[in-house]
């Protein structure tokens, strides 16, 4: 039996007053939710019992959720970004305190500070704490208890790198115990790299971003199923609309990796000159990738292009500055980059070689790409092109 299940969450600013998902979390298991800010604080408040307005539908070791039962509370830890920690007290007094709330008073804690990274600051004041150092306080303060589920809402939302890697440690540490983790995601990169069971929510439900177990076969974003249906429907059971798109660039990616790539870089011209329907046309070398701004159509200089994502169907480039939609799909555009060192990465993300600063292995399992750019933004890596790109780039 799943320890958390939900299966009727109220969204914000949406047409039905309800949304039908089916999300089940199991003991020893870690899934991850990518939503914007305001979903996600409509999931986890859906779970903390704050939820306003239609009520969600939340069970808990298969009965409804009262997580104000003494009971109850004792079993789920909760962390979100607005939670401050006293600023005047030390950063083992605070922890203390938390574990006599919970009638743990005399629970060991060296394990938990060691875990977050906060070993040598127990005796410093949280004043003096840096606001990664904070903010990975509150993860520890949320698991003081030892419960068996813990509910976090973008626990990596203004890290820095150092931080980042401490708390997917600490992830991985609680999933290994048997926790059952629920995690909610601003960012697509996020989601992947903390579990192998990732989702996207959308207005229609949840859309599966990564199941975990598997290969680097295409997955089912790439073939437009949702939260594992095959019937290409949302989990509300009607038709989802941002599945009916042109699904022209979800064909599945097959074949040798590597292969492609050789063949790619020894014939860099033909890799890069569309085929035209007039067979008569001449061929023309594509060195600007079309997107659109508004009514506008921008060309784009490859060099310019940090990674490529593809989101339900549509592909956007990530540029510096701005991020652009484009009409080709990410087949299309793995194609015609590959003369410009553009490698793909991940089932949804291309990333242009030439601007990759950092290799990251976050863990056994877990990789990063971050980009050279001023906000080093992350993209992830799949394990299973972890060693490929390792040859690749001759590390």
């Amino acid at each position: 039996m799943a320890l958390l299940t939900i299966s009727r969450l109220p969204l914000p600013a949406e047409g039905a007053a309800t949304v039908p998902i089916d999300l089940a979390v199991e003991a020893g298991q870690c899934v991850t939710v990518q939503c914007n800010d305001e979903q996600g604080r409509v999931l986890v408040a859906a779970i903390a019992g704050s939820a306003a307005g239609p009520q969600p539908s939340v069970r808990f070791k298969g009965k409804p959720l009262n997580i104000k039962d003494g009971d109850t509370s004792g079993r789920i830890g909760v962390c979100v970004p607005e939670d401050e920690a006293y600023p005047r007290m030390k950063v083992k007094a605070y922890l203390d305190f938390w574990c006599g709330l919970y009638g743990e008073h005399r629970r060991p804690l060296g394990d938990l500070l060691q875990a977050a990274g906060l070993l040598d600051a127990a005796d410093k004041l949280i004043a003096r704490l840096s606001a990664s150092e904070r903010r990975r306080l509150q993860l520890v303060r949320c698991a003081v208890h030892d419960p068996e589920l813990i509910v976090l809402e973008n626990p990596e939302q203004g890290l820095d790198l150092a931080s980042c890697a401490i708390v997917r440690q600490m992830v991985s540490g609680w999933t290994a115990k048997g926790k059952a983790l629920l995690i909610t995601c601003s960012s697509t990169e996020s989601a992947v790299s903390l579990s192998g069971d990732a989702y996207r929510l959308t207005s229609y439900g949840l859309k599966r971003l990564v199941a975990r177990d598997e290969t680097d076969e295409p997955g089912e974003e790439d073939r437009g199923e949702t939260n594992g249906r095959e019937d290409r429907r949302g989990t509300n059971g009607g038709e989802n609309p941002e599945d009916t798109k042109d699904t022209n660039g979800k064909e599945a990616e097959r074949g040798d990796l590597k292969e492609k790539n050789s063949e790619a870089a020894s014939q860099p011209a033909a890799a890069s000159e569309p085929a035209y329907p007039n067979s008569g046309a001449p061929r023309l070398r594509i060195a600007k990738i079309p997107a659109k701004a508004g009514d506008k159509v921008i060309l784009v200089d490859p060099s310019e292009i940090l990674y490529v994502e593809s989101s339900d169907g549509q592909s956007m480039l990530h540029l510096e500055t701005e991020t652009l939609p484009c009409a080709w799909s990410l087949n299309e555009l793995e194609a015609r980059l590959a003369p410009f060192d553009f490698y793909r990465c991940h089932r949804s993300y291309l990333v242009n070689l030439k601007r990759v600063r950092e290799v990251i292995v976050w863990t056994r399992n877990s990789y990063s790409l971050v980009m050279a750019d001023p906000s080093k933004r992350a993209v992830p890596l799949s394990k299973g092109r972890y060693e490929d790109l390792k040859r690749l780039i001759g590390i």
